[in-house]
């Protein structure tokens, strides 16, 4: 008979899945002691760039507790946003997490929903939702639940669904009646990464280290540019320095940046166990973008880009930054 002080980590992702996310799991809220060597290293090298608020008690990404006290577990959904050619047009200049609806506002949402379930059943329950944007490592707790490990590029790899993934966490208080575990050692890579540099070799910046940490400089990473960083008082931004590009490369973004993504092995569509992914219909690409050109971009002013792309994470570079990133269309 289960235990009704116990939340149901089977029916607790099954519901997760019926409200849209990809894959669901769970894991016991411990320290994260194995990862915080790594952290300390990455904010040691500086590879957080201006991100300051990365340094600001690092600790406490490592501490669920910190977050929600008496917290007992860590639920980690993960929702696909694999690109479909066969299915929809997309942006070549957009890197694919941007060509649909802002991510945070989607999972917030569901994870709204996923707490008021919780407490539907456990009255007295805590719960607390994240979503990118507080200090906890979503990574290193999806790998603590199961869905996948971390490869070079720095990416969760899910065996089922690749790398295009959006992680929301939800701490609660209610402990649950069984875990999800590691695949592997958490510090594992996948194992296609292992004899496989595609990605580091790919990297437009070389933001990509094939040893030791951190795996992935942000301060040199083209995403971090054009998303990130802001222009200059002339309208300018200092890039990352670009690295001679391959024959047949696709063309950099100006928002973001698939290059790493898009060599890997585990989202070739022969890699997956079943069918291809189909990504979350709020991560389909908007109506209208793939048609989008460099004119079009460079005519935006700040009242159309929040009325062109309200919905959009494009709104967070400004159309100042948008414009500054158009250096990179070649």
């Amino acid at each position: 008979m289960a235990d009704s002080n116990l939340l149901n980590a089977a029916d607790f992702k099954a519901e997760a899945l019926r409200l849209g996310a990809a894959e669901a799991g769970v894991a016991a809220a411990d320290t994260l002691a194995a990862e915080w060597p790594y952290l300390q290293a990455y904010l040691s090298a500086g590879a957080q760039g201006d991100m300051a608020y990365m340094s600001r008690s690092p600790e406490t990404r490592c501490q669920p507790g910190q977050l929600l006290p008496g917290v007992r577990t860590v639920a980690v959904c993960a929702f696909s946003y694999f690109p479909r050619p066969d299915l929809y047009a997309y942006h070549p200049r957009i890197a694919r997490f941007a060509q649909g609806e802002d991510y945070h506002r989607v999972i917030r949402r569901f994870l709204k929903r996923m707490a008021a379930y919780v407490r539907q059943r456990h009255p007295d329950a805590r719960c607390r939702g994240f979503v990118d944007t507080a200090l906890i490592l979503e990574k290193a707790w999806a790998v603590r639940a199961g869905l996948g490990r971390i490869g070079r590029n720095d990416l969760l790899q899910s065996p089922r669904l690749g790398s295009y993934l959006f992680l929301g966490l939800l701490l609660t208080d209610v402990p649950a009646d069984t875990y999800d575990r590691p695949t592997a050692d958490t510090a594992a890579l996948p194992e296609h990464c292992l004899h496989c540099s595609a990605c580091v070799d790919a990297c437009p910046t070389g933001a990509l280290s094939l040893e030791g940490a951190p795996r992935l400089r942000a301060d040199r990473c083209l995403a971090y540019a054009t998303i990130e960083m802001p222009p200059d008082g002339n309208g300018r931004k200092a890039f990352p320095p670009l690295r001679p590009q391959a024959a047949g490369a696709p063309p950099l973004a100006i928002f973001g940046c698939d290059r790493c993504q898009a060599v890997c092995p585990a989202n070739r569509p022969g890699a997956f166990p079943t069918a291809v992914p189909t990504p979350h219909p709020a991560f389909v690409p908007a109506p209208g973008l793939a048609a989008l050109s460099q004119a079009d971009f460079a005519r935006l002013d700040d009242t159309a880009l929040r009325e062109r792309f309200a919905r959009s994470p494009l709104r967070r570079a400004g159309a100042d930054g948008l414009k500054a990133n158009l250096t990179l269309w070649d």
